[in-house]
C-alpha cells in the first residue's frame, strides 16, 4: 500500500461513516460526536503571513505568535489543536453558563496572543467577547458542526478593513 492511499479522500470517507472528516478528527473520534466546535484563527495567521511577505514582520515572529496561541489554548482541557491545519476543536461537555464562559475566556486568551488591539484599527475586545459568547451559546443550542472563524465575517470582525497602516 502506498502512502498516497493512506491520505486519500476515499479512505477518509470510508472511515468517517457520516460524511467527510479530516485525519485529525478521525484520530480523535470527533466524527462520532456532535458536541465539537471547530475554531480557527487562520485569517489572522494569514494576515501576519502577508505582513511577512511585505517585509513588515519577521517569520520567526509569526512562529512565536503561533506557538503562543497553541500553548495558551492547550491550557484548557477541552481544547484540541491540529498543528497541520492550525485549527482548534472545542469539546462541549456541559451546557451551563459558567462552563461556556470558561470556554469563551480561553478563546479570548488565545486571541490576546495575536496582539489584535495593536495591529487592528477600531478593535473592540468587549464586542469581540460578546460575539464569541453569543456564538458559543448558539452552538450549544443548535448542536451543529459550524466553524467559528476568527478574523472573518462570522464574528463581525474583518481584518481587511481594519488593518493599521
Amino acid at each position: 500500500m502506498s502512502c498516497d492511499y493512506i491520505y486519500s479522500y476515499d479512505l477518509q470517507k470510508k472511515l468517517s461513516k457520516k460524511g467527510y472528516f479530516c485525519n485529525f478528527c478521525l484520530r480523535n473520534e470527533f466524527n462520532e460526536k456532535n458536541n465539537i466546535m471547530k475554531l480557527t484563527f487562520n485569517p489572522i495567521i494569514y494576515f501576519y503571513y502577508n505582513q511577512y511577505l511585505n517585509k513588515s514582520i519577521f517569520f520567526s515572529q509569526i512562529i512565536d505568535i503561533i506557538e503562543c496561541h497553541k500553548k495558551t489554548g492547550l491550557l484548557h482541557p477541552n481544547f484540541h489543536y491540529d498543528e497541520e491545519s492550525f485549527n482548534w476543536f472545542v469539546v462541549f461537555n456541559e451546557k451551563n453558563k459558567n462552563y461556556i464562559e470558561n470556554i469563551v475566556k480561553n478563546i479570548l486568551n488565545i486571541a490576546f496572543c495575536f496582539n489584535l488591539s495593536q495591529n487592528v484599527l477600531k478593535f473592540n475586545y468587549k464586542e469581540f467577547y460578546n460575539n464569541i459568547n453569543d456564538y458559543c451559546f448558539n452552538f450549544l443550542l443548535k448542536n451543529t458542526k459550524e466553524v467559528l472563524t476568527i478574523g472573518g465575517s462570522e464574528v463581525q470582525f474583518n481584518l481587511n478593513n481594519m488593518v493599521k497602516i
